[in-house]
């Protein structure tokens, strides 16, 4: 196994790195560039099968909302619930930083995974774009990895979009202060993946139940539904290691409270100790908007948040 980093930078000092490295990890290799230059990554001599074309940075102002003056907060509904919107605010600047943008060459052949959990349905990124961003059902992960034995860890810490066409891969960065990313070669696709932990660190394991049977629905509307799922599955001896409570416990009209709906859920530690006790875990969904005027919105109020 190979592990290189590369970084790019205008200033050509390092400006730090985003991506989360493991004590004392050093890579194998730190190539650095104060100009953009391509960059052949070999598995043996002769042959190259990742290419870095160039790099380009953009200069750009950060900018933010100052609330005040005329500045309105106004709540809206969304597909998430009700949402807070800043209108009117003063735009300023809060830093400067630049535009990314990072062009790789690779083989015909290989197929390219990893980026994430998206919902398109795409396994083999190849011919198509991407958008690395968090959101509700949507987990980026920038790092893509090939089927000829290689990853690339994208250390950006932003938005980005990938894109492959014509045998060119090319990743746009929101905002950085550089370009930073990790080359992981391996004798396979195990050695690579081992090559990517070294770098962010070991994944913690989950407790023993997570790994059996999980359970759930868009939601569950009462403990009593919820009872009557497990109850369901012993009766039909299935197998099930844990039960999701999702979102819209609360009452009606307070988006996102961590207090239940008493007529829904009149004894939730009752329902979850029963459960317990019958072997099988509960998750529960946590959403993190909430409307004004419910005791948990007034809380943070009276917390300055």
């Amino acid at each position: 196994m190979k592990i290189t980093r590369v970084v790019g930078t205008a200033q050509g000092v390092d400006q730090g790195s985003g991506c989360m490295v493991e004590k004392d990890f050093v890579p194998d290799e730190v190539i650095w560039q104060e100009c953009s230059q391509p960059i052949d990554f070999r598995r043996e001599p002769g042959l190259v099968f990742l290419r870095q074309e160039g790099w380009e940075l953009i200069p750009r102002d950060f900018l933010g909302l100052r609330i005040g003056g005329s500045a309105e907060i106004v709540t809206r509904k969304t597909v998430d619930g009700e949402r807070a919107f800043v209108e009117k605010g003063e735009e300023v600047c809060v830093g400067h930083g630049f535009e990314g943008k990072l062009v790789f060459s690779i083989g015909p052949e290989e197929r390219i995974l990893g980026l994430g959990q998206h919902e398109d349905g795409v396994a083999n990124y190849r011919d198509c774009t991407q958008y690395l961003y968090q959101n509700n059902m949507q987990i980026p992960m920038p790092v893509l990895v090939s089927t000829h034995g290689y990853a690339v860890l994208l250390d950006g810490d932003c938005m980005m979009i990938y894109e492959e066409r014509g045998n060119r891969i090319t990743v746009q960065f929101d905002a950085v202060e550089q370009i930073s990313y990790y080359v992981i070669e391996g004798a396979s696709l195990q050695e690579v993946e081992k090559g990517i932990r070294k770098i962010t660190g070991k994944a913690p394991l989950l407790p023993l139940w997570a790994y059996g049977y999980v359970q759930s629905k868009e939601r569950y509307c009462s403990q009593e539904e919820l009872l009557q799922v497990a109850e369901e599955f012993e009766k039909r001896d299935i197998p099930l290691s844990c039960l999701v409570q999702d979102w819209q416990t609360w009452e009606e009209g307070k988006w996102g409270d961590k207090h239940l709906d008493k007529t829904r859920y009149p004894d939730w530690k009752g329902a979850v100790e029963k459960l317990h006790d019958e072997g099988i875990g509960v998750m529960f969904s946590v959403w993190p908007n909430v409307s004004q005027g419910c005791r948990d919105h007034q809380e943070m109020l009276e917390a300055g948040k």
